[in-house]
């Protein structure tokens, strides 16, 4: 079971306070201690200071000891200090890919483990889920071609058989490249939540695959320009619930960007990285995406546990010079949080992590917490990265740029933290 330490720390003053109020004698008040230092002894900490006696001999027991609080205040004190700690705003279930695939186990098969293990882990059931589309692979359909209907179904079953409190018709499911448009898949824009909001980019309509041989750099453009628009505005209402932006096509560099992929998958990236970036700089802004999964082209990112936050680099595709795909980048610095939220179905050619994952998100009144799952308990957050053994991205993307590993859960502090309840 998962504790953060700021709630042992504040069962402890919990307990403390208590103490420090039984010792004091009726009509005369205690100086409040000042921060400690960390070296001096618990002893020290919770003695007062020798003073001069002024108190009839009958107001303290007979061995001179205050009286000692019942331990059930100090139990319920601390409890009560915990709990306030305990319960997130929000917790989401992240994930995306639920693709079958010959030499896997079934979609539904691992989305039911994982399921389990959240459970096991002790996190509190989930307020809702968010999946980053693609929930078919019919063989040679990859274009927006194939019903995406009863594999929602089912993944709406699962997450409401295993958390009833979770209510189906909040359920956020993004359309992938493989996904026909239908009346499963969200809305995209804005939609809101009591602690949280999310802004759904649908594949089809708002930041597509095969971007370069498409020549969809307009389409793009318009969807940064209405997120800078959602954006701004929140940012000019003082806004300061998180803003979950879930899509499927990531933003970074990649060889699936480059001369040794064909179409320039998403070659017009820096616009919306652009847009999100600046809007991070006062919101608490989280990126989601899918996609990557196969032919290794994460690789270098940790495969598929991949996680950058604010303040990490990132490689973002420079279409300046024309052309279908390309061989530029830009290094950018973040200044929101960057992930793939884990994938259901399966991964090939990886040259690093090749785990089914999915990701739990628990948005606290001051942080944000990210802790990665797999089928067998809590997984790294982001995996070591390595060179592509699918196509060759060495002299492309520099070892360098290969990120370290991270474990679960990663602790993220708001721009702007809620307003305390």
């Amino acid at each position: 079971m998962r504790r953060h330490l700021s709630r042992i720390t504040a069962a402890l003053l919990a307990f403390c306070l208590l103490l420090s109020g039984c010792a004091a004698s009726p009509g005369t008040s205690q100086p409040v201690p000042e921060a400690e230092d960390p070296t001096v002894s618990s002893s020290d900490t919770l003695t007062a200071p020798p003073q001069e006696d002024t108190q009839e001999e009958d107001s303290l027991p007979s061995d001179g000891a205050p009286d000692a609080p019942p331990a059930e205040d100090v139990e319920d004190a601390a409890a009560e200090a915990e709990t306030a700690r305990e319960e997130p705003l929000a917790t989401l279930l992240l994930a995306s890919d639920y693709q079958e695939k010959e030499g896997w186990p079934a979609p539904a098969e691992t989305l039911r483990a994982l399921l389990a293990t959240v459970q096991a882990e002790g996190f509190a059931p989930p307020d809702n889920a968010i999946f980053c589309g693609d929930y078919t692979n019919e063989e040679g359909l990859y274009h927006y071609e194939t019903s995406p209907d009863a594999s929602i179904a089912e993944i709406t079953a699962l997450v409401t058989e295993a958390f009833p409190g979770c209510p189906a018709e909040d359920l956020i499911f993004v359309q992938g490249n493989h996904d026909q448009m239908s009346e499963s898949i969200s809305a995209g824009g804005l939609h809101e939540y009591e602690s949280y909001l999310v802004y759904v980019i649908n594949t089809q309509t708002g930041f597509p695959w095969k971007q370069g041989t498409l020549g969809l750099d307009a389409l793009v453009e318009n969807t940064a320009s209405q997120l800078e628009d959602c954006l701004d505005g929140l940012i000019a209402a003082g806004e300061t619930r998180p803003v979950l932006i879930a899509g499927h096509v990531p933003l970074h560099f990649s060889g699936r960007t480059s001369s040794l992929h064909s179409t320039g998958d998403n070659l017009y990236a820096s616009a919306l990285f652009d847009v999100v970036n600046r809007a991070g700089e006062s919101l608490d802004c989280i990126y989601l995406f899918g996609h990557n999964h196969s032919k290794g082209w994460d690789s270098y990112l940790g495969g598929s546990a991949a996680y950058l936050t604010r303040g990490d680099r990132i490689l973002i595709p420079d279409s300046t010079g024309g052309g279908v795909n390309t061989d530029r980048y830009t290094v950018q610095t973040l200044q929101f949080t960057y992930l793939n939220p884990g994938y259901l179905g399966y991964v090939s050619d990886s040259g690093a992590d090749s785990a089914l994952t999915c990701t739990v998100c628990e948005i606290y009144r001051d942080e944000i917490v990210f802790t990665r799952c797999d089928t067998g308990g809590v997984h790294p957050m982001r995996s070591a990265g390595a060179a592509n053994p699918y196509r060759d991205d060495t002299a492309l993307i520099p070892q360098e740029e290969y990120v370290t590993p991270l474990e679960s859960p990663q602790v993220i502090r708001r721009n702007r933290p809620a307003a305390a309840q």
